[in-house]
C-alpha cells in the first residue's frame, strides 16, 4: 500500500484537481493503513453524499483494525508524527526524532519534560 503520508498526499493532489474518484481511492487506502486525516477526508465526502454509508463503515472497520494491530510503540510514533506536524519547530524536531525511530519512548519523555521546563 506504500507510504501512508504519500497516499494521503496523492488524495489531496487529486482532490485539488477535481479527480474525486482518485482522491477517494487514495484516501481509503491511507485510512485503511491507519491515517486519521484520511478518515476526516472520507467523512467530508460522506457528508456531501459522495461516499456511501457502507463504504465509509467498511473503511472505518479496516482503519480500526489497522490501529488495533499496531503495537503501542507504533501507535505512539503515529501520534508523535501528527503532533510534530502541528507544533513549533523545536517540538516538531523532538517528535520527528521519535517518529523516525532515532530516540525511544523513555528518551522522548525526558526531552519533552526538558522542553516544557524551558517554557
Amino acid at each position: 500500500k506504500g507510504n501512508i503520508d504519500a497516499r494521503h498526499n496523492l488524495g489531496t493532489f487529486e482532490y485539488e484537481r477535481d479527480n474525486h474518484d482518485d482522491a477517494l481511492r487514495h484516501w481509503k487506502l491511507a485510512a485503511e493503513a491507519g491515517d486519521e486525516d484520511a478518515v476526516k477526508c472520507l467523512w467530508m465526502y460522506f457528508s456531501k453524499g459522495k461516499l456511501s454509508k457502507a463504504d465509509l463503515e467498511n473503511t472505518l472497520r479496516v482503519h480500526k483494525d489497522a490501529i488495533d494491530e499496531m503495537n503501542s510503540e507504533d501507535r505512539e510514533r503515529l501520534i508523535a508524527k501528527d503532533q510534530a506536524d502541528d507544533g513549533d519547530e523545536v517540538l516538531a524536531g523532538i517528535y520527528h526524532s521519535y517518529y523516525d525511530g532515532e530516540i525511544k519512548a523513555k528518551e522522548l519523555t525526558k526531552m519533552l519534560k526538558a522542553y516544557h521546563n524551558t517554557k
